[in-house]
Formats: structure tokens, sequence, C-alpha cells
């Protein structure tokens, strides 16, 4: 895991290298074990490096392949990569480093960006090819790892924050009034937008070719919607089977690395089948970390009595980090300036991460994804009855006066005016989906962003018809359809991208065995036949021994932490501490860029 800039310069200039250390300079978290710039013509690649695989000085980038005719900087890891090498060394390409990255080099001279498919992981990649001069830029199907992208006169800068874009001098903070919007209404800024007007998010599953003429349109190699839409009932045994053994597998191809490996443990089902997965791969006691917070103590919330039986039954090394809030109190300036784009969660992964750092690991395990893979939440059921039985309701003589009359009146109870949407979103699934995750009401944008802003905005297209534009085919089964939004929508831009930056900002690498492609291509036949397993049992039965029927059952919690609490929001309090906190985290934003 590392932090990349790449430019392509329309005129070469002296200032331009300081532009790239400063950006450098800005992901020094990313990559604290060494750091590298190289300049050629029009072109500056430079990059900070977490050494993971191979970690010594010969893997530093950018690296330059046994031709000397492409050059490097990459970020993520390459899962599948000895299988690959073992493929080229039977082609005669002898090798000078133990690296994923000097694999990439070499399958990409041969195959271009055909080379891509190929790969199992989590990435982004600049390679410059000094031949044709031109930089090919890809990143990973699911969009695991970020990329950003800024153009103008003096030509495309990518990097692996926003930050570092703005570091560089050439971003504006002008705003993108379409992606702040879509913050105060969901909790994140949804790709491709940012907060900034100049910079876009590069689409996942894509490649570009970069010029000194500007970026191609990129071109999609791989759509994880195109899995989620391929699906179709199949035998309950055969479910089970395939995707348990898809499951280990996947544990299985995320244990690659030449450091150890710990693993986040809650008191779910999610971390827990993979704490018992990665017990089994490693000779010594797998190091686990759980968060407990005193708040939470006598309540269902605190997961420490869960990960504890979890940890016994697989014999983890476990550590149980308490935080307080006087401990979040003082590191909130740090957790708000960490941030590379605004967000309302995190905080969970940010101490996850900071616990992990203290044990003196870089690489940890996360069950990230698992919920939206395998239909954990509860409203992936829920609504898409509602949707149905709005629509049968909505055919009797008055329903719509009476149901926003409803809406009213529960707006007027709890003080948010979010509820006067529900009627209206209920029409399809996308439009259930931002009611169940929507945090603001879109007549509350003017007062959060001004009334030019929320103007400008508004005036593009209603919220609901962007969110369904976002799914042009949608699978038949509704519960896979949620599946999709959630993976498309929550998973990409808030749960990856806070993994992401909470994570990096302890300089560990934190891997998503339940986000990776193959799995989803291996599962995808059977998503329509996860509805015959209740609660992720499938996932609970892939360790051995399985998880107990105690943590299976187990109320779902989330990855929670006491915001409330922390935000001193009594039972007087006049907003939800989520819409306090997300006012707080975009005020500190736009103070720091």
């Amino acid at each position: 895991m590392c932090g990349l800039v790449a430019a392509v310069w329309r005129r070469p200039e002296v200032e331009h290298t300081d532009r790239v250390r400063r950006a450098c300079d800005q992901m020094f978290l990313r990559g604290p074990d060494a750091d590298g710039l190289w300049e050629s013509g029009p072109v500056s690649l430079g990059h900070r490096r977490l050494a993971i695989l191979d970690p010594t000085s010969r893997s530093d980038q950018p690296m330059v392949s046994a031709s000397g005719r492409f050059r490097i900087v990459f970020n993520g890891e390459i899962y599948n990569f000895h299988q690959l090498r073992s493929r080229l060394q039977q082609r005669g390409i002898q090798f000078r480093t133990s690296s994923d990255t000097e694999v990439l080099l070499e399958l990409f001279e041969i195959h271009g960006p055909g080379m891509l498919s190929m790969l199992r992981g989590m990435f982004t990649m600049a390679i410059w090819d000094g031949v044709s001069r031109q930089l090919f830029v890809a990143r990973d199907p699911y969009g695991i790892k970020p990329l950003y992208v800024t153009s103008g006169p003096h030509g495309v800068v990518v990097a692996s924050q926003v930050r570092a874009l703005l570091a560089t001098g050439l971003l504006s903070g002008d705003p993108d009034p379409w992606g702040q919007a879509t913050y105060w209404l969901t909790g994140s800024v949804a790709e491709p937008h940012t907060w900034f007007a100049g910079a876009r998010s590069f689409p996942p599953g894509h490649f570009a070719w970069v010029d000194e003429s500007g970026m191609r349109t990129p071109v999609c190699w791989h759509s994880v919607a195109d899995d989620f839409v391929n699906t179709a009932p199949q035998p309950i045994a055969q479910t089970r089977d395939q995707v348990i053994e898809a499951v280990r597998s996947s544990v299985a191809a995320h244990h690659v690395s030449d450091v150890p490996v710990g693993v986040f443990l809650s008191g779910g089902i999610d971390s827990g089948a993979i704490a018992g997965l990665l017990s089994a791969l490693q000779d010594r006691p797998v190091q686990a970390i759980t968060l407990r917070f005193g708040e939470f103590e006598g309540t269902i919330a605190d997961e420490t009595s869960a990960a504890r039986v979890i940890a016994g039954t697989y014999g983890l090394d476990h550590h149980v980090r308490v935080v307080t809030q006087a401990e979040f109190r003082e590191d909130r300036p740090r957790i708000l300036a960490d941030m590379d784009q605004p967000s309302v969660d995190g905080v969970n992964s940010w101490y996850a991460s900071k616990a992990i750092a203290e044990l003196k690991l870089k690489v940890a395990l996360s069950g990230v994804g698992g919920d939206e893979l395998f239909q954990g939440y509860g409203h992936m059921s829920t609504l898409p009855r509602l949707v149905a039985a709005s629509a049968l309701l909505s055919r009797l003589p008055g329903w719509s006066r009476v149901s926003h009359s409803l809406a009213s009146a529960q707006a007027s109870r709890s003080g948010n005016p979010r509820w006067l949407e529900f009627p209206d979103r209920l029409g399809s699934l996308p439009g259930s989906w931002l009611a169940r995750r929507g945090l603001f009401a879109v007549s509350e944008l003017s007062s959060l962003m001004g009334e030019d802003l929320a103007r400008e905005a508004t005036s593009r297209a209603s919220v609901q018809d962007w969110i369904e534009r976002q799914f042009p085919e949608s699978p038949v089964d509704p519960r896979v359809t949620m599946s999709l939004i959630e993976s498309r929508m929550y998973l990409r831009n808030q749960l990856l991208r806070d993994s992401d930056w909470a994570s990096m900002a302890h300089s560990v690498e934190l891997r998503t065995p339940l986000v990776d492609v193959e799995l989803l291509g291996d599962v995808a036949p059977y998503l329509a036949s996860l509805r015959h397993f209740k609660g992720k049992t499938l996932l609970a039965a892939a360790p051995t021994p399985p998880l107990s029927d105690a943590i299976v059952q187990r109320p779902k919690t989330g990855f929670a932490i006491p915001v409330q609490q922390w935000l001193g929001a009594g039972a007087g309090a006049t907003e939800h501490p989520t819409r306090e906190w997300a006012r707080e985290v975009a005020s500190a934003y736009a103070s720091t860029n």
C-alpha cells in the first residue's frame, strides 16, 4: 500500500518538480518507508512506499522494466503475483526483485492493457511508455484503491489523494456543487465527483491513456455490476459448497505478505469468519484487535465478549483496545485532518488502524463488504417489500395525499424534514435506498451549502434520478438489486474510501477479502439463492470449526462508536449526532483546504 502521483505536462517547467514533491510529502503516511521521484521530458512520477512485499530498497518506486521502456508507480497489492511470476519465468523472464510491482511491469510489456484481467488484487497504477510517450493509468474494478485526476492548461495529474492534488497548487478550491450535495444527502461524496470542481475520481474497472494533449476517454475493462446482473437461482447444496469454497480461497489469497498479518475483530460474522480462516493459514497465533467503549458496557453494542469467544475458538492473540471520550477529543483534530474527503464514518476504522499500528503491524484484514455481498442488511429484504406495497397502495384513490400527510406528521414529530421525501422515494429500489441511507433532506441543502450552490446542484437533476441512472440494468431478484446498490453506493463511496484514509493515516495496509473481484465472480451465480441461508450462515460456516450459533444469532450492531455521548448530545439535543458530526466534518474540511 502506497501513494502515487503521476503527471504528463503540456510544457515541462522547473516548478513542476516541486509540485510533485509536495504531493508526495502530503502522502508521507501512506508510505513512510521510501520515496521516489523520476522525471523525463513531459512526465513526472512520484511515489511513497509502505514496504509489504520484498521490503528491500530494490523494490522502491518508480521502478523501471528490464527493457528500460516502462516505468511504474503503483499503489495496492496483487495477491496472485506468485502465480503470474511463475508463468513469466516459464517464458524465460528473469526477475531482479521478489515484488508484485516488477511482475506488473513485465506483464504490461507483453500484454499491455490486457494484463488487467489477469490481476487479483486492489490497485491503482500509472505506467510510462518511453517509446510511445504515453502514460497508462488504471484502477481496480471495485475501486478499493482511490485515484483522482485534475487537468488543465498545465496538463494532467493523477494522485492517490485529493489532498495530494491540492498540494500541487494546481487544483483550486472551487466547490463541486453536486459532489458537496451528495455528501450532505448521503454522508459521503459520491464518485466520480469530489468536494472540488477541478478533481474527479478515476472510474473503477477502467484504464486510460494520457499524453501531452490530455487524457483520453477511460475504457471499461471490468464492471462489477455485470456480475450482479448475471445471476439466477441455483441448487441449495451447490450454493453452499461453492460459496464456502470461494470465501476460503479469497482469505487465503489475501494472506500473501512478507510481514505479519493481523485482523480487525468485531463480535460479528464477517470479521469472525475471516479471523477463523486466517488462523488456519498461520503457524503463529493471529493478532486480532477489538475496540471497546465504556459507554457501551452492558449493552448489545459492546462487542468485546463476542469477540473473546471468537478469539478463544481460533486461538487468536486477542487485544482489546479501549477508546475513551477523552482520547477522541484529543485525536479529533487529527482525525478530521486525515480525511481525504469529508465523511460521517471512518472513525471506527481510524481507531482500529491505530491499534494495529500500536502492535507494530503493517497489514490487517477487515470484514468490510460482507453485508453488501452476502445480503446482511435487514433492509435488503424489507425495502423491496415496502416498494412493492407502495406500488399497490398508490392505486388507491387519495393514497398520495394520505402518505404525504403521514410523512409530514412524522417529520414534525422527529424534527427531521427528510421524512417529507419518503413517499416519493418508495417508487423504486434506488429511491428506497436513499430513503434508508439518507442524512439530510434536499430542502435543507440551501442552509447547508448556500442558496447558489444548492440551486446549481439541484438544477441538474433530482437526486433520485441521478442514483437511478447509476443502475441502467438491475438484477431480476430485488435482494440482489439491493446488494448491487449497496456495493456501488455505500461500499464504494463510503466504506472503502474510509477504510483507505483511516488505515493509511497510521501507515497500515487494510485488506478486504470480502471485497474481491474473483470472489464476486465465483459467488455471483449463487447470489439469488442466498435467500435460503439466513443471517450469512454460509460465511459463518467457512472456517473450521464454524462460528458458533451464539455468534450467528447475535443481533447485528455494526462497527459502532458512541458518537452521541462523545459529541455531548444529550436527551435535549435538537439534532441527531450523525447530522451534527456531518456539520463539524464539513466545517473542518473547508478550513483546512
